[in-house]
């Protein structure tokens, strides 16, 4: 039987080699974690019982955030595990229960983590003003997610250009094909560029420092 340091040279230069490796060597955390120091896609071969074990998973996701692809299902429904995951890799909700997806409060603490997370939950609050207005106050990049419904009604997006003002960069076009509605936004994008002047003059007013 190979040693453990052969079996790691082996795997070095064989991708494949660890699939003849004794099984206590894939069921061994200190050798798995070494093995993926050289290729990260090494947990392929890890035992269920380390693909399952937090602390392990937690170490191989902080390794490389694509190993979130080898983390067992049942790890998923931990929602500090999850929140761990969308950390090291977004796309990791790719794996995440649907359950956990369409929780208003625990999509709202993804978003917190990552704002990107939105792009995983459930349509229903993608479509939902509250929760997508309160996801706006964590940043404006959270409009690329709503549902086009929001986007196209002209009282949400005044609503969401008051939570901040870049909002109007994802002002659909229909919108502003209606009369109405372009001249509200006019009148919006032309308030913010006139603060955005008055505050530079009063930078300028400012005595400069040597």
């Amino acid at each position: 039987m190979a040693t453990k340091k052969e079996a790691l040279a082996a795997f070095r230069n064989d991708n494949n080699s660890l699939q003849n490796a004794p099984a206590a060597y894939l069921k061994d955390a200190d050798f798995m974690l070494r093995a993926m120091e050289w290729k990260c896609n090494a947990l392929r071969f890890a035992a269920e019982e380390l693909t399952a074990n937090k602390d392990f998973m937690k170490k191989a996701m902080t390794h490389h955030g694509s190993n979130c692809m080898f983390v067992h299902p049942s790890l998923f429904d931990d929602k500090e595990f999850v929140l761990f995951c969308v950390e090291h890799n977004v796309d990791s909700l790719s794996f995440a229960p649907s359950a956990l997806l369409g929780d208003a409060s625990y999509a709202m603490k993804l978003a917190e983590v990552n704002v990107h997370a939105l792009s995983h939950v459930s349509s229903q609050l993608l479509a939902d003003k509250n929760f997508m207005l309160r996801a706006l106050k964590l940043s404006v990049h959270a409009l690329q997610y709503a549902s086009a419904d929001l986007l196209e009604d002209p009282g949400f997006m005044a609503e969401a250009s008051k939570v901040d003002e870049d909002s109007l960069i994802y002002v659909c076009a229909g919108l502003l094909r209606d009369e109405q509605s372009a001249l509200l936004f006019a009148t919006l994008h032309s308030g913010k560029r006139k603060r955005e002047s008055q505050g530079l003059e009063e930078e300028n007013k400012k005595p400069k420092t040597v």
